[in-house]
């Protein structure tokens, strides 16, 4: 496996993951939560702060429980 820098992570699949694996997996290190697509797991990683991702699967949340409207993912000045 590629070292990407990230901690070991117990990874998890999405709940919403479509049976042809187009999906992402999902784990936590305790500092920052790392995404990596689950047919590539030895590839490119990307991790996140935690409230960047709570932040973002808010969102995400809120878009799908009203199709038609959409959001920003952030507010507020870049850091």
């Amino acid at each position: 496996m590629k070292d990407t820098g990230l901690p070991r992570v117990g990874w998890r699949r999405c709940t919403y993951s479509f049976s042809n694996g187009n999906c992402v997996e999902v784990g936590g290190t305790g500092t920052m939560i790392a995404v990596r697509d689950s047919q590539d797991r030895d590839g490119p990683q990307l991790g996140f702060a935690p409230e960047r991702w709570a932040a973002f699967a808010a969102a995400v949340k809120a878009t799908h429980q009203n199709p038609g409207r959409s959001r920003p993912l952030r507010s507020g000045p870049r850091p």
